[in-house]
Formats: structure tokens, sequence, C-alpha cells
């Protein structure tokens, strides 16, 4: 199973290594049960502004990242999204992205990518969101989010398993 790491900036001033622990706990909890993880960013390349530094690791998903040559490569070397096909892939997960969730509506590349997924009935994760939905956001909570006919059993199963 193929799964898609769509990487982008939350405009967050927090530290680089604070990031890299968030992504890092996803990218591994996917690869650890068996998905092919594939990471893109906007414009392909390395997707931050500011470089991951080894003096920023305090945990051991970040000491797992130092050793693992093939994950270090592929941060560096994301695909650029015009080079993502949704149909590729079983799921998406955007992290650190601030998409319109107004379907219908996608403004530019990462909007289009979002709404093909969830057109295409894909299970789609967005954290550390842009989403406008409390004066807190969802603080630590998860927020499952869906409108179909399947979402109901879906977002179910997905509490189910954060339990």
């Amino acid at each position: 199973m193929r799964i898609l790491f769509v990487l982008s900036s939350d405009g967050r001033t927090e530290d680089a290594g604070a990031q890299m622990a968030r992504f890092l706990a996803a990218y591994y909890a996917c690869r650890d049960a068996g998905a092919e993880v594939v990471l893109a960013s906007q414009a392909g390349g390395y997707p931050w502004a500011s470089r991951f530094r080894a003096a920023a690791v305090t945990s051991s998903v970040g000491a797992r990242f130092l050793d693992d040559a093939a994950a270090r490569d592929d941060l560096a070397n994301t695909l650029s999204l015009e080079e993502v096909f949704a149909e590729d892939f079983a799921a998406a997960y955007f992290f650190g992205a601030q998409v319109s969730l107004r379907l219908g509506r996608a403004g530019n590349a990462l909007d289009s990518l979002f709404v093909e997924l969830l057109d295409a009935g894909k299970p789609v994760a967005l954290t550390p969101s842009g989403l406008d939905i409390l004066p807190n956001g969802v603080g630590t909570g998860l927020l499952v989010v869906g409108d179909s006919d399947v979402a109901a059993a879906r977002a179910a199963r997905a509490l189910m398993a954060a339990l």
C-alpha cells in the first residue's frame, strides 16, 4: 500500500526539531505498519525553510531518522506536486498544509490534489492544519471530518483505531 505524504510549512515559528519530530512520528507509524511512504512538496526538494539539524534530536524517532539514510534522502528529494498522481496512492497525509476545504474551489496545486484525493474516495489526513474551526483549533485532540455515504463508518473505524 502506498501512502502519499504532502509536506509544507504550517507557518509556525517553532524550532525545526519539534516540526520534524511530529512529521517523523507519522512517517514511521505508516512505514512500521508496512506502507510504502512517498514524500512530496509544493516545489519538490527539501520541503521546509530551515534544515533539520542533528543537534535538534531529542527523541528516539529523531535518532532513528539520523540512522536512516533512505529516509533522509527521501526528505531531501521530495517529489513536486506536478509529479504526483492521486490514483497512484491508497491514502494521503497532508502535513503542515493549509488547504481549502471548499470542494470544487481548488485555488492551487495543493488544493487541487487534496480535492482530487477526496473525490476519488481516498482517506486523507491533515495535521497540523490551517482549519479555523475553534478558538484554539482542536488542541491535542483528533478531528475526523467526512461527508459522504461511507464517511460515518470510516470515521468510526478511525476513532476506534485512535483509542
